[in-house]
């Protein structure tokens, strides 16, 4: 998860929101592309590469993730399952 406090909102890859909303990331990429493909939103918009850092064994791997802004976020969340999205909406 990453924070963006200059605008108060937060980021997230597939697999959290995968984990999060209780469905595989391969569902979640599911419905973003879809999302994007019905021009409910902009794909250059609502997503962002963060450069993260993981340790594999004892080297540091860099690899650029995909984030998702908060209004792909909702989106996906009413997709997936449109009760819980009514709850903290």
């Amino acid at each position: 998860m990453c924070l963006d406090e200059g605008r108060e909102t937060v980021w997230l890859t597939q697999r959290q929101m995968g984990e999060v909303f209780e469905t595989t990331p391969e569902n979640v990429l599911m419905h973003l592309k879809n999302i994007f493909n019905d021009e409910e939103l902009a794909e250059k918009a609502t997503t962002k590469g963060f450069l993260l850092v993981r340790q594999e064994g004892r080297r540091a791997v860099r690899r650029k993730v995909q984030h998702y802004y908060l209004d792909a976020i909702i989106s996906v969340i009413y997709r997936v399952n449109s009760r819980y999205a009514v709850r903290i909406h």
